[in-house]
């Protein structure tokens, strides 16, 4: 099995025929909207972009939304993934461009970012690390990340999924080399399940696909959901056609003002 990682990465190996299809039970608790026609890839969780910032005044009072990153109250006090070394990164970036109505918007304030002489982290967990730390105010990091390093460390930190955020879609692949693969195959149905998407939903704090199994803590009040007319903006495909291309020009025109 290949389990977990953005469903993207299982798409090239469905793509290379390295996957094999795999049926599932007639199910209509389960969420099956982002199932590939091929069954090569079987998604099991979904993964939010969240902003995560200090606890200081001005954010408990309001809390932040995508524009601040580029105020100038807080700019200079900016962590992001980068795209270059990250999956959360590359989300970043197009989430950027596809929430504007016009691309070359997004890529206008991605400027403002690099001008200002924003960090790219290496990690998208090194953002979390310099906001607890109090060496950053507010960056982007993923929910389920901020979410359990908050809650198991106790670090004073916010976490908010901002309107039209963009994710990632989580999956497992039973391999063609699988030396059981009927046990492969019935392990990938037993992810699907309601008991395991429980499971995934409270430890591992990411968002199930299914409908009869409770979000986890930090999307209370502030969904969106598998489903939702919220995540429409970010087509996944268009994702995956044009990221190679917006990751090099991020790499020319935004990287090199750091």
């Amino acid at each position: 099995l290949m389990l977990g990682g953005t469903s993207e990465i299982h798409e090239m190996l469905a793509a290379a025929e390295v996957s094999i299809p795999v049926d599932l039970p007639e199910d209509p608790g389960r969420i099956s909207r982002f199932d590939p026609p091929s069954r090569r890839l079987t998604p099991i969780y979904m993964g939010y972009l969240a902003l995560v910032y200090r606890q200081l005044p001005d954010f408990q009072q309001r809390v932040p939304d995508w524009g601040a990153l580029i105020d100038a109250r807080w700019i200079d006090r900016v962590s992001l993934p980068s795209p270059e070394s990250t999956s959360g990164g590359s989300v970043v970036l197009a989430t950027q461009l596809l929430r504007q109505p016009d691309p070359e918007r997004g890529w206008q304030y991605l400027r403002i970012l690099g001008a200002a002489g924003v960090p790219w982290e290496s990690r998208s967990i090194d953002v979390i690390t310099k906001i607890a730390a109090g060496k950053a105010d507010l960056g982007v990091s993923w929910a389920q990340d901020a979410w359990r390093q908050r809650e198991r460390e106790r670090l004073p930190i916010g976490v908010v999924i901002p309107t039209r955020t963009g994710y990632e879609v989580g999956a497992v692949s039973a391999l063609r080399w699988a030396r059981d693969v009927p046990a492969a195959e019935e392990f990938i149905r037993f992810l699907t399940s309601q008991e395991a998407q429980q499971i995934q939903a409270e430890v591992g704090l990411r968002v199930p696909l299914r409908t009869d199994v409770s979000a986890p803590e930090y999307l209370e009040g502030n969904s969106p959901l598998p489903g939702d007319d919220a995540l429409a903006f970010f087509d996944r495909a268009t994702v995956l056609r044009e990221q190679e291309g917006w990751i090099a020009r991020w790499a020319r025109e935004i990287a090199v003002s750091r």
